[in-house]
């Protein structure tokens, strides 16, 4: 597809982020948001701004969405990431011989959108519409990741402690999510339940957007090797079919 194509589905994922956040964002909080490099978001966002379609704060320099025109829809809803999501999520199990899951994000939760249970599978029951702090799981660190506005307000909140090892003060959680965009894989080792580890990475949609996340749960033996470190074979399987799942709503790697 033309180069021009890819820069309309780009100026439409910032103006949803810009929607999305109660507060200005900076330029890199929004390529952060959408994976795009620093000097294209700010050439997209200067763009928009020229033409009435974003706001500048005098004050911060920081931009948001004008108003001019609606922000662009959201197509993908938890039904329709998990319709594209079967198929591959089923091989993930497979391949993985561990449970998988798939959430989206509201507000400060991870919600299930699909599960399927791996052959080595402990647990008898995760319902679909489960929700999970996201600072405490894989699912929720990836989305919180890039979503600067969902995580601004989880930052303002204390972090409840679901095990000794759960994530307890912003700067740390700040620092993991730092680590998740450099990555652009996620892991929990004991956060959420003490003898299960996570490992997800984000599902992405035209221009980058990341609409939901698909991961891998287990006991933490299995996930991760005696260093508590995740097993590279896993964060690869994990990592390859987000991106299939990507490319098919539409998502083209930065070129």
């Amino acid at each position: 597809m033309p180069g021009s194509v890819q820069a309309v589905e780009r100026a439409a994922a910032i103006l949803r982020v810009l929607a999305d956040s109660p507060e200005p964002l900076g330029v890199g909080q929004v390529a952060r948001a959408l994976g795009l490099p620093k000097p294209t978001a700010h050439g997209l966002i200067r763009t928009l701004y020229e033409v009435g379609f974003v706001g500048q704060d005098p004050n911060t320099s920081r931009y948001f969405q004008s108003g001019v025109i609606a922000a662009p829809p959201v197509a993908h809803s938890a039904n329709s990431i998990r319709a594209q999501s079967l198929n591959y999520a089923d091989s993930l199990a497979a391949r993985s011989s561990e449970t998988v899951h798939v959430a989206v994000l509201d507000g400060a939760e991870a919600v299930i959108a699909h599960h399927v249970f791996g052959p080595n599978a402990s647990r008898d029951t995760v319902d679909v519409g489960a929700r999970w702090p996201a600072y405490a799981c894989a699912l929720g660190k990836v989305l919180l990741a890039f979503r600067p506005a969902a995580a601004d307000a989880v930052f303002a909140e204390p972090l409840e402690p679901m095990t000794h090892r759960t994530v307890r003060t912003p700067p740390q959680l700040r620092r993991q999510l730092a680590a998740v965009r450099t990555s652009g894989w996620a892991c929990d080792v004991g956060e959420l339940w003490i003898d299960n580890a996570g490992i997800a990475a984000p599902i992405r949609a035209r221009g980058g957007l990341v609409i939901a996340a698909i991961g891998v749960s287990g006991p933490t033996d299995r996930l991760c090797d005696t260093r508590l470190v995740p097993r590279p074979r896993l964060v690869n399987e994990v990592s390859r079919v987000a991106r299939v799942i990507s490319a098919n709503f539409g998502y083209r790697l930065p070129r």
